[in-house]
C-alpha cells in the first residue's frame, strides 16, 4: 500500500506542476467597455466611453492593439498610462504588466458607440477576447487552478502532508544519528528533539550494549547507561508485546535502572527466545529524564549465529 500511495503521490504533483506550468503560460487579454457617458459637455454630438484593457494572465503583454470601426471620429480624453495612445482608430498601448489594466478615455463623434463598435484586441503573443461587462472577465487561470487544488486537496493534504512530515523526520534522525542508527536504534524521533539529548553528541547515546547471551528459554542484553545531565535519569524497558500488563502479575521483562547525574550503570534487558524474528530481537525502550519522557526506541539486535 505504501507503494502505491508514493506512485498516487507521485504522479498527482507531476499533474499539479504540469497544469501549473500551462496556466502560468496562458495567455488572458481582455477588453471591457464598462461606462459609456452618452450625455457629454464637451461635445453637443458625441459621447464619452471608457475602454479598459486587462491582462490577467501571469506574462506581461507587449504592443496591445485595440481596432475600432473607422465609420466614427475617436479622441483620447485622457489614459491611465502615459504608454498608451491614439492613431487613427487604434488604440495603442507599449506594455501592460501581468495581473493588472490599462484604461482609456475615448470621445466619440460621428455615430453611436457600444462594445459591437471594437473590431479586435491582440499583442504580440496572442489575440485577446471582448466582454460587454467586468464581471464576465475570468480571473486568472493559475490563481484559481491553486485555489481550486488547495480546496480539493485540504484534506489529503492533511492527511499525506502529516506522512510527509514523519517521513521527512524520520528519514533526518536516522542521518543525523547515522551511527545509533548503524548499531540497530530507531524510533530516535522523540530523543533528538529532547532536551536530554543536547547532553550528548551525535555519536553518543545513553544505553549502549555490551553483552547478549542466551540463557534456557530467554534472551539476555547487557547494558550500560550514562547520565550525562544534571537531572536523574531513569532507563525502562520492558517486552510489553510479550509480557504482561495486568495489576498484580509479574512482569518478567521490565527492568529499569535510576542514574544520578554524571554517573554510569549496568542493567539487563530480558526477553523469551520466542521474541526472535528474522534472526533479530527487538528490545524497547523508555526514558524519563526530570520532567521529560520519551518513549517508543528501541535496538533492533541481531541474535543468529
Amino acid at each position: 500500500m505504501d507503494s502505491i500511495e508514493k506512485i498516487a503521490i507521485a504522479v498527482i504533483i507531476f499533474t499539479i506542476t504540469s497544469v501549473l506550468a500551462y496556466l502560468f503560460k496562458l495567455r488572458q487579454l481582455y477588453l471591457v467597455v464598462p461606462k459609456l457617458y452618452k450625455h457629454a459637455p464637451v461635445t453637443d454630438k458625441g459621447a464619452l466611453c471608457e475602454i479598459v484593457i486587462i491582462n490577467r494572465g501571469s506574462q506581461v503583454e507587449e504592443d496591445i492593439s485595440v481596432d475600432l470601426v473607422p465609420d466614427l471620429d475617436y479622441t483620447l480624453i485622457a489614459g491611465s498610462s502615459s504608454e498608451l495612445e491614439l492613431t487613427g482608430t487604434t488604440i495603442k498601448i507599449r506594455r501592460i504588466h501581468k495581473k493588472s489594466e490599462e484604461s482609456a478615455i475615448l470621445l466619440v463623434e460621428k455615430g453611436n458607440f457600444d462594445v459591437s463598435k471594437i473590431i479586435s484586441i491582440s499583442s504580440k503573443a496572442t489575440k485577446g477576447k471582448i466582454f460587454k461587462r467586468i464581471t464576465e472577465v475570468p480571473p486568472n487561470a493559475a490563481s484559481m487552478f491553486l485555489l481550486l487544488a488547495c480546496s480539493i486537496g485540504f484534506l489529503p493534504g492533511m492527511i499525506y502532508g502529516g506522512k510527509l512530515f514523519t517521513y521527512a523526520n524520520n528519514y533526518w534522525t536516522q542521518y543525523s544519528y547515522s551511527q545509533q542508527s548503524e548499531l540497530g536504534w530507531g524510533g530516535l524521533e522523540n530523543y533528538s528533539s529532547s532536551n536530554t539529548s543536547e547532553s550528548y553528541s551525535k555519536t553518543e547515546f545513553p544505553v549502549r550494549l555490551l553483552k547478549k547471551e542466551k540463557i534456557k528459554d530467554k534472551w539476555n542484553f547487557t547494558y550500560e547507561a550514562y547520565n550525562k545531565t544534571a537531572l536523574p535519569l531513569t532507563v525502562y524497558t520492558d517486552q510489553k508485546k510479550i509480557g504482561s500488563d495486568k495489576v498484580g502479575e509479574p512482569r518478567p521483562y521490565f527492568s529499569s535502572l535510576e542514574l544520578q547525574p554524571m554517573s554510569k550503570g549496568q542493567f539487563t534487558a530480558v526477553a523469551p527466545v520466542n521474541a526472535e524474528i528474522d534472526g533479530y530481537v527487538d528490545v524497547d525502550f523508555s526514558f524519563r529524564n526530570g520532567e521529560e519522557f520519551f518513549y517508543k526506541i528501541f535496538q533492533k539486535i541481531p541474535v543468529s549465529n
